[in-house]
């Protein structure tokens, strides 16, 4: 399937959602093993701080998931990196190993993480000023991944170029977050229930873990066409992809 449209077809909310799940499926080879490779350490350390580390000091329990979900969500966004490389290829016509995919987005992982941390604290300085500004500014700063992975960028010139995709589509991009957010939370869900029946131990716990993640990947490529496609559409000199 080409997919050479999506850096000239304005993509409705149904083309984003059908073009990233098939991609996801034509490049699960790829893909699969990077998410194996981050969360599977990150969930089996994760699970053994829940039962057996912080939890012996004393730590509330709501303070330990905190710290973990904190913890995921710094390593993880390299697994994001590596798909949207991934996609990004594809769309372009070259397929990328999921070694190659994940060397270069452990290279962009520092910019990542430094990135996220400024757009925190915007954020939140406008979430302390009023509810609304903290969540319009959240959503201005929604594509800032995948321009620190995609486009060489990070800092506040990351966050600004996420911005310059943004403005003007505001309530569209909140739209597809949104709507792709609560398909993925269904997807999930679906997913916890079928493994429900699995005993509680550390080891299915485990399991869950990895799964919840791996059920997130098909509707992380949704959200890395997303961006490709608007990027394009106002930067066509984007056009040769990020490697």
């Amino acid at each position: 399937m080409g997919y050479d449209d999506v850096m000239h077809a304005s993509y409705n909310l149904e083309r984003v959602v059908s073009v990233g799940w098939n991609l996801f499926w034509e490049s699960a080879a790829a893909i699969v093993p990077i998410y194996l490779v981050v969360y599977t350490p990150l969930s089996l350390l994760l699970e053994f701080w829940v039962s057996s580390g912080l939890g012996g000091f004393g730590v509330p329990i709501k303070i330990i998931i905190g710290i973990l979900q904190i913890v995921e969500a710094l390593f993880g966004v390299v697994a994001t990196m590596g798909l949207a490389v991934i996609v990004d290829q594809k769309i372009h016509g070259h397929s990328l190993s999921w070694g190659e995919a994940l060397n270069f987005a452990v290279t962009r992982w520092l910019p990542a993480l430094w990135t996220g941390f400024v757009a925190f604290w915007i954020v939140m300085g406008f979430f302390l000023l009023f509810l609304v500004p903290g969540i319009v500014w959240s959503i201005y700063y929604y594509f800032f991944v995948f321009a620190v992975a995609l486009r060489g960028v990070s800092g506040m010139k990351a966050l600004a170029y996420s911005k310059s995709l943004v403005k003007g589509k505001w309530w569209r991009t909140f739209g597809y977050a949104l709507a792709i957010g609560f398909i993925m939370s269904l997807a999930q869900t679906g997913a916890e229930v079928i493994l429900s029946p699995l005993p509680e131990t550390s080891v299915f716990e485990t399991v869950r873990n990895i799964v919840d993640n791996l059920v997130s990947a098909p509707f992380t490529c949704m959200l890395a066409i997303f961006f490709l496609n608007e990027d394009h559409l106002k930067f066509p000199w984007s056009g040769n992809g990020a490697l």
